[in-house]
């Protein structure tokens, strides 16, 4: 009988431990499984990443939606100064450089592909100063980088004159507090008050209703004299 006790309480001891270790194993088996559904989560979640923004990152992400803001602000500039007949699409190329492509609408409406370099010198200049314009518009709402002031060297070079009448009713607009223009101004926007034009050899008479004073720099006999328009100036 003391054998048997024996036996009964080595054998007892024995399923304690088994017991034991069962339940350490179990243990180890749900702390397994809950890694792995936390690893299978993770990995859900980085494929959605992927998905929102890229394999780029968010770097690329955000520098595309840059773009995207900068293409719709130029393409309203150039609206405007092509009467809806011009487009520039920005891409994000590789090495996150910025691709330009141009198209031009046909007389029948449709629109065709044309390299920039094969633009007019005329269609170059509003797509060039639309994508000045567009650009100063994203710096002045994204980086909070505002001037009331715009200074435009040449912007007219190489437009006719329908051209320069539109660049001179765009002007007009983007200080004017009520032009349509979808283009946020004064404290919502650019902010500008003040646009300052420097024209040289370009007969300023065509557009001159677009300006409040036209100023002229005369040079004669080695000297410049500034001739200012004082028909507009504010006296206290």
């Amino acid at each position: 009988v003391e054998r048997v006790e024996d036996v009964f309480n080595t054998s007892m001891e024995m399923y304690q431990n088994q017991c034991m270790e069962v339940e350490r194993i179990d243990d180890n088996i749900s702390a397994l499984k809950h890694d792995k559904d936390a690893l299978t989560n993770e990995v859900k979640f980085t494929a959605l990443i992927v998905d929102v923004f890229g394999t780029k990152g968010v770097q690329a992400f955000v520098l595309q939606n840059v773009i995207q803001a900068l293409q719709y602000r130029t393409q309203t500039y150039l609206n405007e100064l092509s009467d809806g007949s011009l487009q520039l699409r920005l891409e994000l190329g590789t090495n996150d450089s910025i691709v330009k492509k141009s198209a031009v609408r046909d007389p029948d409406g449709t629109w065709r592909n044309r390299p920039l370099s094969s633009l007019s010198g005329g269609q170059w200049r509003r797509i060039s100063l639309s994508l000045s314009l567009g650009f100063s518009h994203l710096a002045s709402t994204r980086g909070r980088f505002r001037s009331s002031l715009l200074v435009l060297d040449e912007p007219l070079t190489h437009l006719d004159s329908a051209g320069r009448a539109s660049v001179g009713k765009l002007l007009r607009k983007m200080i004017s507090s009520n032009s349509g223009l979808d283009v946020p101004r004064d404290g919502g926007g650019i902010g500008l008050s003040t646009i300052l034009v420097i024209l040289q050899d370009i007969a300023a008479e065509e557009i001159e209703e677009c300006f409040d004073c036209i100023d002229e720099v005369v040079k004669l006999n080695g000297e410049s004299v500034v001739v200012v328009d004082e028909g507009d100036i504010l006296t206290p």
